[in-house]
């Protein structure tokens, strides 16, 4: 049936079924062959969740567009460095390293001269919006390539982003070290990054969001290991002064924050002490996650371990620990019911 003047109706061969069945025959050998270097080992009733795995990561390289990660077919045309970021940790655990290169390399020219990384890109360029959990990602982003590759080709090329993505972080930082957030009510926010509207809850009322600066402290984190990796002395010292004294001033405020609030568990929020376990749960490093689950898992089954601690911060006000690095195989091997161990080496 034609649709649009001057088209013209071709009716199918003889051979039509035949050409559907090989052309399905040709996509499910490629998309075999694209996903088989992921080597999953389960006992015989998780194979659903294998192949529910699988096909979740072919969704991911599915909505690509070129270089750029997708959440999505249809209800985004735009890329988010959050959305990206949190998909590439994704597809490198998975074994993929060349599609997260290829994404922040994209994505990494749109960052402003003052060092600010655009929440999103669309056609129409970066979006000024500010959503201050964006640079945090960035850096994340990087530094995950390097992790799971030793690419120091890619780190140097991405490096002067790094320093004025954090250098950006450490100016929001500042705005709330002032006189006036040294006492009283504001000193619940010293420290802290400004208010953003990065966490979708808080886009009626942009709040001082603690989901902003568990990524700074990541990025602070990163940015130190990354440049002890890079050999730059200089910006290594620095930049672990900055993580440690932001670490204190973040665990600070959500001890009064608790306080504050009455509450027994880590706040979405400095000022609204909500419960928010999705946007908190980045707080736990991969060890904490591990002893969380362990616990939950059933009697005589054990789980997945490492020796990588790379926290983003701890969830406990007031708990101190070191931020690491970690080597990670390219091909990817995810076991259940097994123990399977990384190195890793203190950054």
């Amino acid at each position: 049936m034609p649709f649009h003047p001057g088209d013209v109706f071709t009716p199918p061969s003889a051979d039509a079924a035949k050409d559907v069945r090989d052309r399905l025959d040709e996509t499910r050998r490629h998309w075999k062959s694209r996903l088989e270097h992921v080597g999953i080992e389960v006992p015989p009733d998780g194979d659903r969740m294998a192949r529910t795995l699988k096909t979740t990561l072919a969704y991911i390289l599915i909505n690509r567009d070129g270089p750029r990660l997708h959440p999505g077919p249809r209800n985004y045309a735009r890329s988010w460095i959050r959305d990206g970021a949190l998909t590439s940790a994704a597809l490198l655990q998975m074994g993929f390293t060349q599609e997260p290169r290829e994404f922040i390399k994209w994505y990494a020219p749109y960052q402003l001269p003052d060092g600010k990384i655009p929440c999103c890109v669309d056609q129409n360029g970066a979006d000024p919006v500010a959503e201050n959990d964006s640079n945090g990602e960035f850096v994340f982003a990087v530094a995950e390539v390097y992790r799971y590759t030793r690419d120091i080709g890619f780190l140097t090329e991405m490096w002067p982003r790094i320093v004025r993505a954090v250098e950006y972080l450490d100016e929001l930082r500042k705005s709330r070290t002032t006189d006036a957030y040294r006492s009283g009510d504001k000193q619940l926010f010293y420290g802290l990054l400004p208010q953003s509207i990065s966490h979708e809850g808080y886009a009626s009322k942009p709040v001082h969001s603690y989901w902003d600066d568990f990524f700074a402290l990541r990025a602070f984190k990163d940015a130190a290991s990354l440049a002890v990796a890079m050999g730059d002395e200089e910006h290594a010292q620095s930049f672990a002064a900055l993580r440690d004294t932001f670490k204190t001033d973040l665990y600070a405020s959500i001890a009064r924050a608790i306080e504050q609030h009455k509450i027994d568990f880590v706040p979405g929020s400095a000022e609204l002490g909500d419960y928010d376990p999705s946007s908190t749960a980045i707080a736990l490093d991969r060890s904490a996650r591990r002893r969380i689950f362990r616990r939950k898992s059933s009697v005589g089954r054990s789980t997945s371990t490492s020796t990588c601690s790379a926290s983003v911060a701890t969830a406990r006000a007031g708990t101190r620990s070191r931020p690491t690095s970690c080597a990670s195989p390219t091909r990817s091997s995810v076991s259940v019911g097994a123990t399977k161990r990384s190195k890793c080496s203190t950054g």
